[in-house]
């Protein structure tokens, strides 16, 4: 698509009318569990949205979204101690104020490094949520998901007082088709202890089961399925490896001297060193053989990468997942690429096994929010001068091919989608994300780490507007570099 017809964007934002927002809330449930017929995010399987036919005669969903009521039980206090498990119950109310379920039992327990010991982060902490209970009482439908689990993550958002970077991101994700899976996620009014503690995202966690990532452990290493997380803060972590993470090196010239040390990460080693934990399998089938492969098979893939041999890259990664992966990181900016919440998965068996890239997580600084980079603007390429396989997606020939290829093709279209969705989810919903700025003041305030002309926009919508204008302009430069 030409540019042209992006700067048409901000008319697609005003038509964009027919892209339904009415499922962020999940009002349309049909039954008791809170279970709707499309996913709060985006449309199932990675399919175009279409226009809903609306009942004239039906009760039109109130602009409000889901509650979610937590009462601690004990003398735990929570918001203090980001391991300690804290026995629970949870009661969620639909936006029309009726019960989906009550004082079903669990736990919660704190979550994140930098959204958890952050000065200016600590008065709204995100939660990990655990069900509990018989098999079918731990699997609870939420805020309208598809699908049922037990375990949830309720992320603050409060450095991104647009309240919808990670939204955008998952909503984006779900509409590419080299994105096999990306987190259901839907925003909910958190009361905990009877206090009202702000709009919080609700989204999956990542692991496997239905709606998730799809995946299966095996004790034989070349066999087994997994879910990767390469975080370079695991050297500050007391991380073990070949324990907890494997290190991967392909850089011709080896590791720089002190790469190994907690203070390498901001000098630019993490484009040399990559940490990779693994997620999935549990650690109750983990054995020192799984390491190894893993340790191998990224090795593998890294230099096939760094060399252009596209008949090993083809092998071993899953282009088309990596593209898509790429140009979402790259389109807002991802500041957290390359270094930390970078997710990747190994599936299939024999010739169909590959890298799988996904899913994407952690945008709450992206696309314009974080203080610390010198270029604030949305010009130039990112992404790809931080981490090497996206790198490799410019350098490569037949890769550079394949990705102009999908970002006319998939992303232009999707991104038109995402960016109509975000505002109708702003407009239609903008006095239940008020509340939020209600219980927190902090607008015109500094909010690690917003750069200064965030700090200036001082209202809800003009946070909105900032972020839609920061994507369109990204995505017009991105469309005149690709096809120039």
């Amino acid at each position: 698509m030409k540019k042209a017809l992006i700067v048409a964007v901000a008319l697609v934002v005003v038509l964009a009318a027919a892209i339904t927002v009415v499922l962020l809330t999940g009002a349309e449930a049909g039954s008791e569990t809170g279970e709707q017929s499309t996913n709060p995010t985006t449309p199932a399987n990675n399919t175009t949205a279409e226009t809903p036919v609306e009942d004239a005669t039906a009760t039109p969903a109130p602009a409000e979204f889901f509650t979610l009521d937590i009462t601690t039980l004990g003398d735990a206090e929570p918001f203090t101690v980001r391991t300690l498990w804290i026995d629970s119950l949870f009661t969620l109310t639909d936006p029309r104020g009726s019960a989906v379920f009550e004082s079903a039992a669990g736990r919660i327990r704190g979550r994140g490094r930098t959204s958890w010991s952050n000065q200016y982060l600590r008065e709204k902490r995100p939660l990990r949520v655990r069900f509990d209970g018989s098999s079918s009482e731990r699997l609870r439908h939420m805020a309208g998901s598809e699908h049922a689990a037990r375990n949830w993550v309720l992320r603050s958002m409060h450095q991104d007082k647009s309240l919808m970077r990670d939204y955008s991101a998952f909503y984006l994700g779900e509409l590419l088709p080299g994105i096999y899976w990306s987190p259901f996620a839907a925003f909910v009014h958190l009361y905990v202890n009877d206090e009202y503690m702000g709009v919080y995202m609700l989204t999956d966690e990542r692991d496997v089961g239905p709606g998730r990532a799809q995946l299966t452990a095996d004790p034989d290493p070349a066999v087994s399925e997994y879910m990767i997380e390469s975080d370079w803060r695991l050297y500050r972590n007391d991380a073990i490896e070949g324990q907890d993470y494997v290190r991967v090196n392909t850089h011709p010239d080896g590791p720089r001297e002190g790469d190994h040390s907690p203070s390498s990460a901001r000098a630019g080693a993490l484009r040399r060193d990559y940490l990779y934990e693994i997620r999935f399998p549990d650690d109750d089938i983990l054995t020192p053989a799984h390491f190894d492969y893993i340790r191998s098979l990224f090795t593998e893939a890294g230099l096939a990468l760094r060399a252009g041999n596209m008949a090993d890259i083809e092998r071993l990664v899953d282009v088309d997942s990596l593209i898509d992966f790429y140009l979402v990181q790259e389109l807002f900016q991802n500041v957290d690429a390359g270094f930390s919440s970078m997710f990747y998965q190994v599936k299939g068996q024999g010739e169909d096994r590959r890298i799988v890239l996904g899913p994407l997580w952690d945008f709450d600084v992206a696309a314009g929010n974080a203080d610390w980079l010198s270029n604030q603007t949305p010009y130039g390429l990112y992404v790809s001068t931080r981490w090497y396989w996206g790198e490799a997606l410019h350098q490569t020939p037949q890769l550079r091919e394949r990705m102009i290829q999908r970002w006319n093709d998939y992303f232009v279209p999707a991104t038109h989608q995402m960016l109509a969705h975000i505002h109708q989810v702003g407009t239609r919903y903008e006095a239940a994300f008020e509340r939020n700025f209600e219980r927190f003041p902090i607008m015109g305030v500094y909010v690690w780490p917003n750069p200064p002309h965030v700090v200036e926009i001082d209202t809800f919508m003009g946070q909105v507007d900032y972020l839609i204008d920061f994507l369109t302009r990204r995505m017009n430069y991105l469309d005149e570099y690709f096809n120039s």
